[in-house]
This record gives structure tokens, sequence and C-alpha cells, in this order.
């Protein structure tokens, strides 16, 4: 006769044990994936954020460094026009050479919702090589290279030896709140002039709280910084050898286990913004762009 054979299981006390282990096993993992979770969408945040800052300050610099340029005019020569209008109360809108810089100190009447404190920027110029061909809905500055007149695109046509076409273009650069999912983000935007004297408006960039510029100015024509202004005059925009760019910007979403304590600053001077006491993520992007344009005709 067989005996019965003794089972042997788990007493009560290893199960127990056993589960408090798993337990913990559990915790662990969970607060390390929530731990990489949020240094995953913190540097998320701040590549995102310094993605901007460097495209919205290349943006800006270039298109300082190309103010005023004329193509192939490098001689202080008559700009004239047929047409008519006075484009946000721009009446030289079409003087590339005499004003090629507009440094307004309120907004003009084309935008509105112009974010307080930050600084609006107006520049003419040429695009950087002549075209063969127009487009429709465009302005062109169209030059045998001692003078010129800006005129309303012919859709197809071009322009008869020794003239050349040139697009020529004026923009304005300003900030505007924008409400995403209930959050106000600051936006850096774009007007450009169309032919027909209006304006087309374009988001360019999100997350830019402010922009301050300063000119440096020669006023001695040597090629040479005499002094900066950050509210130049129309005169001495004439005189500016180089413009310096402070561009600050933050994250576009919060993160609610940090606070914004710091002060940021153009130069020596705490930029105006609303990041401290936030949950948002800052910097200051700063470069300075040559004026070549304006500097060699203050030189000549």
């Amino acid at each position: 006769m067989k005996g019965n054979k003794q089972q042997f299981g788990f007493s009560l006390i290893e199960l127990m044990i056993g589960m408090v282990i798993g337990l913990l096993v559990t915790g662990i993992v969970i607060t390390v994936f929530s731990q990489s979770k949020k240094s995953y969408s913190q540097d998320e945040e701040i590549a995102q954020l310094q993605e901007n800052g460097r495209y919205a300050l290349q943006l800006l610099t270039r298109e300082l460094a190309m103010a005023g340029y004329a193509g192939p005019i490098y001689i202080v020569g008559d700009i004239s026009t047929s047409v008519a209008g006075n484009p946000c109360g721009f009446a030289d809108w079409y003087k590339i050479i005499e004003e090629p810089i507009i440094f307004p100190s309120t907004a003009p009447t084309c935008i509105s919702g112009v974010k307080a404190d930050t600084d609006i920027l107006v520049i003419k110029r040429v695009a950087g090589v002549a075209t063969a061909t127009q487009s429709a809905n465009k302005l062109y500055l169209q030059t045998s290279g001692t003078g010129g007149s800006i005129q309303q695109s012919i859709a197809g046509s071009s322009a008869n030896p020794p003239f050349t076409d040139w697009e020529y273009i004026v923009r304005i650069y300003y900030i505007k709140d924008k409400t995403v999912d209930g959050e106000t983000i600051p936006t850096l935007r774009r007007a450009q002039l169309k032919s027909d004297m209006t304006w087309r408006d374009e988001e360019l960039v999100m997350g830019i709280e402010n922009i301050q510029i300063s000119f440096g100015i020669d006023s001695d024509s040597n090629s040479a910084v005499d002094t900066y202004k950050t509210s130049p005059s129309a005169a001495e925009l004439k005189q500016a050898a180089t413009a310096k760019v402070d561009i600050l910007v933050r994250s576009i979403n919060k993160d609610y286990s940090y606070t914004n304590e710091k002060t940021y600053y153009a130069g020596s001077t705490p930029i105006t913004n609303t990041l401290n006491g936030s949950n948002y993520y800052g910097r200051v992007f700063s470069s300075t762009a040559p004026m070549r344009n304006i500097s060699y005709r203050n030189n000549l």
C-alpha cells in the first residue's frame, strides 16, 4: 500500500513577504519611469526653447544686416515710385536709401495687439538677387544702377536692359500674444507690404517673450561705433554701424515642478517679462549684426 505524499507550499508569511518585495520593486520601477519622463519633458522643452531662440536671432540679425540693400545701387541715388498709398502711415515707405530702417516707439496702425515694452522693427531692402520675371502681388525696384523706381508687379514681365528688377521688401517684426488651449504664448510675427498697399501678416516663432535692439551709432563716419542707442532718432539710424539684438525666449509649456526666479538682462538693463514666479523656462539669446549697407553709405 502506497503512502500518501505530503505536499508543501508557501506559508502565509512567505506570501506576504513576496508581495511586499514585489510592491517595492514595482514602486522603484514607477519612480524611475516617472523621473525619466520628467527629465525627458524638461529636456524637450529646453531644446525647443533653444531652437526657437536661435532661429529668431538668426532671422532678425540677417534682416538687420540686409537693411538698406538696394541691389546694384551703391551710390545715394533717387528712388521714386508711381504707386499711390501711405501704407501703415509710412509716407516714405519707398525710400530705401534715405530711410532703410524705421524703429517706431509706438505700434503702427497696420498691426494690432503688440506686446507691451517690446521693440518693433521695420526693415526696407531688396531681395538678394535680381528677378528674371516678375511675380504677381509683389513690389519691384527697377533700376539701371544709379537710381530707380518702385513699381507694382506685372506677372510674367521682365525689365529691359540696362534695367533690372529686384523684389522690394518692407517688413515689420513685432511680438503679439496668442492663446493656445487657454494658455497665452508670446509670438514673433511679421507683416510684409504687398503691391496693393495692404499687409500680409504671418506667425514666425512661438515663445518669444521680448526683443530689445540697440544701435551702434557711428556719428563721425570713421567706421567705428561711438555710442549705442536704444531709442535712436531717424537721423541716427542713418549712421548705424551695428545693431545688438537681445531676445528673451520662454518655453511653450509649463513645468509645475519648476519656479522661475531669474532676472533677465539686455546688457545691464533688466528685460521686462512675465516669467518671474511662473513655471516657464527662459533664456536670453544675443548677437550683433553689422549694418553693412548703411555703414557703407555713411562713410562715402
